[in-house]
């Protein structure tokens, strides 16, 4: 333990750890980084002080300086949350809110994932090797607030080293619950076919992504191809309609007056996602359920989570 942290509960320890380690990851600016509660930002720097010293990173900023010190946090974090009751409940809320470190998350692959496994074309092993070592993480928060058991988005973005063909990287969308990162849609990102030089996050990244390859959706009447965070004041009995690019559509009736937030929605068209691995030498197969997602969050007690096939 640090010394800075040895008098300190280990709640109160974990929290200051994670948000450390949450500071070394990008914050594009598309919604207001997440905060855990009273958590003090002295300390926090007093934190990343004492582990840049104990490493002897000095004022070094390079990208491997950052992962060192993001492993340590890491390290520390593990050491601190032995597994019991106590820190079960800690994780998850540390983790819903996307301050864990990546490692300390339980990555698990959805029944949707394993239906596109061959359309994808991006192995199990391949996907937990990105997570783990992403070049761009991107946690998405929501604006309502509800527990630990309700799910957000995380994308993630990561180019492996190719010997031989076309570049590609790969991005990934998991939905994130509690201490949870569940993998359900992976896609090769072809460097010649998407512009991702001044890209600064893996959400413009699936912007740029959509533009070339998804369908537009319509919420309530609006067409889009990708929403975020769209926050709707609605009345109790009021049913909310999101149609995605293939005419399917997913319906959330309201329990209540209130917010509701669909926090992500697009659709991938699969036909054309399939020419571009084609251009590039490889064959993909085509699922039954095509590849759209959906993450509604309403008032506590009120949320619906559904995909193109259904909710």
């Amino acid at each position: 333990m640090l010394p800075v942290l040895a008098d300190f509960p280990k709640d109160r320890a974990t929290e200051v750890l994670a948000t450390a380690a949450r500071t070394l990851l990008p914050n594009p600016g598309i919604a207001p980084m997440a905060a855990l509660t009273d958590v003090d930002y002295e300390i926090v720097e007093r934190v990343l002080a004492e582990a840049r010293a104990r490493l002897k990173l000095g004022k070094d900023g390079s990208a491997k300086s950052i992962s060192r010190l993001a492993e340590f946090l890491a390290y520390e974090l593990s050491n601190t949350l032995i597994p019991n009751d106590e820190s079960e409940e800690i994780r998850a809320r540390i983790g819903s809110k996307g301050f864990l470190p990546t490692s300390l998350y339980r990555m698990e692959f959805t029944p949707k994932f394993d239906a596109g496994v061959d359309f994808y074309q991006v192995s199990r092993n391949h996907i937990r090797n990105a997570v783990l070592h992403a070049d761009m993480t991107e946690h998405l928060m929501s604006e309502i607030v509800a527990g630990d058991d309700t799910p957000f988005g995380s994308l993630f973005f990561f180019t492996p080293p190719i010997k031989k063909g076309p570049a590609y990287s790969i991005l990934i969308k998991a939905d994130r619950i509690g201490a949870r990162l569940l993998i359900d849609e992976a896609y090769r990102v072809y460097h010649d076919e998407i512009r991702l030089v001044d890209a600064g996050s893996p959400l413009e990244i699936l912007r740029r992504f959509l533009d070339k390859f998804g369908l537009d959706i319509e919420l309530n009447g609006e067409r889009s191809r990708l929403i975020i965070r769209k926050v709707i004041y609605a009345t109790a009995g009021q049913v909310i309609t999101l149609v995605h690019g293939d005419g399917s559509r997913i319906a959330h009736k309201c329990e209540n007056d209130g917010p509701v937030e669909v926090v992500l929605a697009y659709s991938v068209s699969d036909g054309l996602y399939a020419e571009q691995l084609m251009r590039h030498g490889v064959e993909a197969k085509i699922p039954q359920a095509s590849r759209s997602s959906t993450l509604f969050r309403a008032v506590p007690g009120s949320l619906i989570r559904g995909h193109r096939s259904g909710l």
